[in-house]
């Protein structure tokens, strides 16, 4: 019979581990053991063997156990084995059906697989769970930087204006909504035309400009109408018109 059983190292703890003869007995049984569903002949009859089981005579049994065993000998380990619930016995036409009780319990290696394979893809979605997680708060640490490092640039480059960085963040988030170009070299663009014109004007205006040409001066040039048909609005102190 070929292939492999496995052997758990508690059966060091266990009471057949300190008789020599029994464990290597033992060892037999497990070997002899059906790893699936078989048929066996006995005699004129066909027996159906499951898994965890065996057929064969007592005679067969001692000569399987080695040197020193006979009938007498494989009947007092078998009633032994019988008493700890490790086996269980039954007639097969002048044979023994020898059950292994819990054999899955001590072969069944794809069940351990299977909870090894289970673990390690619970831990695999928690890792890439995780990831997911700090990537999206590395791409929102990213954007929040990448704005202050544009203010921060254009607050170098220009000694006319310093804005406050809250200002800053209130418009740009409402002009990026509108999918209008902000970058480092044209804020300040931006800036001065909701200054002069309020936020939401600029809002509508550059809702009425094309989605590529959203750069501040096409946005201005859609104010400009806007402003000189806007005769009898309210204007501020510098003239530019409150909406």
């Amino acid at each position: 019979m070929s292939g492999f059983i496995t052997l758990n190292r508690d059966i060091q703890r266990h009471w057949i581990w300190d008789n020599a003869e029994h464990y290597k007995a033992w060892s037999a049984i497990l070997m002899a053991a059906n790893w699936a569903r078989v048929e066996v002949p006995c005699g004129v009859h066909i027996t159906i063997c499951e898994r965890g089981q065996c057929i064969r005579s007592q005679e067969q049994w001692a000569e399987i156990f080695g040197k020193n065993w006979n009938r007498s000998k494989v009947q007092r380990f078998f009633k032994l084995l019988q008493n700890a619930s490790m086996i269980r016995t039954e007639n097969a036409h002048k044979a023994i059906k020898l059950t292994v009780v819990n054999y899955n319990a001590y072969q069944d290696v794809r069940s351990d697989n299977a909870h090894k394979m289970s673990t390690k893809r619970a831990q695999d979605e928690h890792k890439m769970s995780t990831d997911n997680n700090t990537n999206n708060n590395n791409h929102y640490k990213q954007r929040t930087q990448d704005d202050q490092d544009m203010f921060a640039s254009s607050e170098i480059k220009s000694s006319e204006r310093k804005w406050q960085m809250e200002k800053f963040e209130d418009w740009a988030k409402a002009l990026r909504s509108y999918n209008c170009k902000i970058g480092p070299d044209n804020w300040l663009a931006w800036d001065k035309l909701v200054s002069d014109h309020t936020l939401k004007a600029v809002l509508e205006a550059s809702s009425a400009t094309q989605a590529d040409k959203r750069w501040p001066d096409n946005v201005e040039k859609a104010l400009g109408p806007q402003l000189g048909s806007s005769a009898g609005l309210a204007r501020r102190a510098d003239g530019s018109i409150l909406l």
